[in-house]
């Protein structure tokens, strides 16, 4: 965990979509990656919304990793939901 806290230093917001759209990250570590893109949102909610490409792939994603187990990104997920009036077909974020 403390590999994945140093490497997230200073990230611009694009790098750390990079990072979670990464295949085989342990559940613990894409927890503290979804975290993360809360804290940038909080920071710069325009930079982050400009660095994502597709907004239903991410939603997707971070549903797929909450499936999972990881926790976090929420925040980052309802930015990814705004404009549209449903949330994917897996059903949505919980936010237990």
């Amino acid at each position: 965990m403390f590999v994945v806290c140093v490497a997230l230093v200073d990230l611009e917001p694009a790098q750390l979509l990079l990072f979670v759209q990464s295949f085989g990250i342990p559940v613990v570590s894409m927890s503290r990656l979804l975290h993360c893109l809360d804290s940038a949102m909080e920071l710069d909610t325009e930079a982050m919304e400009g660095a994502v490409v597709d907004k239903g792939y991410m939603a997707q994603l971070i549903e797929v990793q909450c499936m999972r187990g990881a926790t976090g990104g929420t925040k980052f997920y309802q930015l990814l939901l705004e404009g549209h009036s449903a949330p994917s077909q897996t059903g949505g974020l919980s936010l237990a």
